[in-house]
């Protein structure tokens, strides 16, 4: 094994990656607030997610590879576009920090998870 990249742009932790299920996208959510698209083949930053108030912790790939899904300690869940990027929709109803979310194989649901 050996290191192929490293992707630089966030200027704090990076909490969570994901890859696209094509493998052509990377996708990272950070302490800085941002979510970032990253290109694979072209090995560079695409587009930076901003609108979270607080960390975010966790980030995930629609299995089409359309949709971002990001959770943050701002209690919230969002929604972002891939093709548009922009943000969809602001998924609000946790009391804690947002640690986990997910997308269902076939993209219909969004499933997050909190401290409480």
């Amino acid at each position: 094994m050996k290191l192929l990249h490293t992707f630089e742009g966030h200027s704090a932790w990076v909490n969570s990656v994901a890859f696209s299920s094509d493998g052509k996208f990377i996708v990272s959510g950070s302490s800085d607030n941002s979510v970032k698209l990253w290109s694979v083949k072209e090995m560079k930053l695409l587009h930076t997610f901003e609108g979270h108030s607080h960390w975010v912790n966790s980030v995930a790939f629609s299995s089409d590879g359309k949709y971002i899904v990001s959770g943050s300690r701002d209690e919230s869940v969002k929604l972002w576009s891939v093709k548009d990027k922009k943000l969809l929709h602001t998924f609000e109803g946790h009391s804690s920090y947002v640690n986990s979310v997910a997308f269902s194989s076939d993209g219909k649901f969004i499933v997050s998870g909190s401290n409480r």
